[in-house]
């Protein structure tokens, strides 16, 4: 579906400023999904965390790109603090991208499962755009279907949608 154009609205967090985007290559591959007609502009952007319900750990990441769970220290830690971009396509869904505060990259993913950060390319890139099923608390990548999942081991990752806690995610504000 093709993106409506849309009106800017900040929410803005003070106290945090993006890093410089970290140089040299992550270990992963970086590709486009094209997601159709991108607007300019998203409706919506503000500084949040991202916490998984079964471990009670924060989404966090590094300047190499890798992505994993830690005990929440949001907002202290910038690297657990994610900018939430919305964009509204013209069927009226909402679409996300989260873009680390301390390293300026956006949370990827591919079909294999594997979770990391890259350069921000959203909206164009689907599979930097994420949005909600079950409810509201999963975060389903738009490109793969695959949702934001992790474990115990503090591994972060996209799985099957299946509900579980390990996927149910809430935000800190």
């Amino acid at each position: 579906a093709a993106l409506a154009a849309v009106t800017l609205t900040v929410v803005a967090m003070t106290g945090f400023a993006p890093a410089e985007a970290a140089s040299g290559n992550s270990a992963s591959t970086t590709r486009t999904a094209t997601t159709a007609a991108a607007a300019t502009q998203p409706i919506d952007t503000q500084g949040i965390g991202l916490k998984d319900a079964q471990t009670g750990y924060c989404l966090d990441s590094n300047t190499a790109g890798s992505v994993y769970t830690n005990p929440c220290q949001f907002p202290g830690n910038h690297y657990q603090v994610w900018e939430m971009s919305e964009w509204q396509t013209s069927s009226g869904q909402i679409i996300r991208s989260y873009e680390d505060f301390a390293t300026s990259r956006c949370l990827d993913s591919n079909t294999s499962g594997q979770l990391y950060t890259n350069p921000c390319q959203a909206p164009g890139n689907g599979y930097q755009m994420w949005h909600w099923v079950h409810s509201g608390t999963v975060n389903a990548d738009n490109a793969t279907g695959l949702c934001l999942d992790s474990n115990a081991a503090r591994n972060a990752y996209t799985h099957s949608c299946n509900g579980g806690n390990y996927q149910n995610w809430s935000w800190l504000q």
